[in-house]
């Protein structure tokens, strides 16, 4: 019975997203002629961009590619590599190449050259409003990935300083929040000090455990390892019993601390700006680092999917959606305070726009 519950809820959620914007109007349409203009090229070389997963910076002009470029004049048209930087001591390195088209507009192509190229045959937007790349399908035009520009304070060449800047990412979608266990102790997380407040860590200061220099959603608090567990307005802290910072091959055991939010959540950063899929994906609760049994992959796969239906309904509450054909999804906003009923006809910022078409993306891709 449980997993025809899950079940229930994956095919719920798929009908949800796929009903997400009907009979609402928005304020952002892709017209298919958004471009950067020549005149604001300096955007791409002048600023640092991540997908949260790695830090993109210009490094060199090149040549039109060879191989299905439609131009082959690099004193007319511009041509920039990117070459991408992770925290990770074991990772690969990652590139883009963005080449100008005929017509002012912007694409990302694969130079087969043994490199890893990151959203090849894509075309290459810049949203003013959000301050964004929009990297869009050649063929739909759907959105399937952003780069964000990098706060200064981590914009430096260092592998160390982007990590900083993931461990702050994921310290603010996973733990941030005020909590409270059964017993009633309380405790409040802080992606700006980190450092945990309230009686049940006693005002201790905490980091994210690593994995070859890659974050990983491990809190290390009071000389302790907890593996971060996301439920629905809550978390469980699952204690770890040999994690060593070298392997995945950690071992969950003893007692978990079950914290339940005392504050309003519901994800309310998806109104305020574009998130990266990394992001979106931290606040649905998705990590990929395990170890996972097979019960645990089924129960997570299916909290995923159904998890992203419902923040992207958010989105929509926060505008004062009435769900009115959607009983489940009343019952899930009316316990937020700010939730307030008053719509059937939404109108969406353009962040917001994005950030749905993001959760589109993510909920449609093969869970892995």
């Amino acid at each position: 019975m449980k997993y025809l519950s899950l079940l229930k809820n994956v095919l719920v959620s798929a009908l949800l997203l796929a009903c997400c914007g009907t009979g609402k109007a928005t304020t952002y349409q892709y017209t298919g002629t958004d471009c950067i203009p020549r005149s604001n090229v300096e955007i791409l070389t002048g600023e640092a961009w991540t997908d949260g997963e790695a830090i993109y910076r210009y490094q060199q002009i090149q040549q039109p590619s060879d191989e299905g470029s439609v131009h082959t004049d690099s004193a007319k048209y511009k041509c920039f590599t990117f070459n991408g930087v992770t925290p990770s001591e074991d990772d690969y390195d990652r590139y883009l190449y963005l080449e100008e088209l005929s017509n002012g507009r912007w694409r990302s192509v694969d130079l087969n050259d043994g490199r890893y190229y990151r959203y090849a045959d894509c075309n290459l937007s810049f949203d003013n409003a959000s301050g964004v790349l929009i990297f869009r399908d050649s063929c739909t035009g759907e959105i399937i990935d952003v780069l964000v520009g990098l706060p200064e304070k981590y914009n430096t060449d260092e592998a160390k300083a982007f990590k900083k800047y993931v461990e702050t990412d994921m310290t603010t979608f996973f733990l941030e929040g005020e909590y409270t266990t059964r017993e009633g102790k309380t405790v409040a997380f802080d992606p700006e000090t980190f450092r945990a407040t309230g009686t049940l860590f006693n005002s201790k200061s905490f980091n994210l455990g690593s994995v070859s220099n890659r974050p990983v959603p491990v809190l290390i608090i009071d000389n302790q390892a907890y593996y971060i567990e996301k439920i629905h307005q809550g978390l469980n802290l699952i204690p770890l019993q040999n994690f060593d910072g070298e392997s995945y091959n950690y071992i969950k055991g003893g007692d978990s601390i079950e914290l339940m939010r005392t504050d309003d959540d519901f994800w309310p950063l998806l109104t305020q700006r574009v998130l990266t899929k990394a992001e979106i994906l931290y606040y649905a609760g998705y990590s990929s680092e395990g170890p996972y049994s097979d019960e645990e992959i089924a129960r997570i796969k299916a909290a995923y999917y159904y998890i992203l239906a419902m923040m992207a309904q958010s989105i929509y509450a926060r505008h004062g959606y009435t769900f009115k054909d959607n009983k489940e999804a009343q019952l899930w906003f009316m316990s937020a305070s700010w939730y307030n009923p008053q719509t059937d006809e939404v109108q969406l910022t353009e962040a917001e726009e994005i950030n749905i078409q993001l959760i589109r993306a993510l909920h449609n891709r093969q869970f892995d």
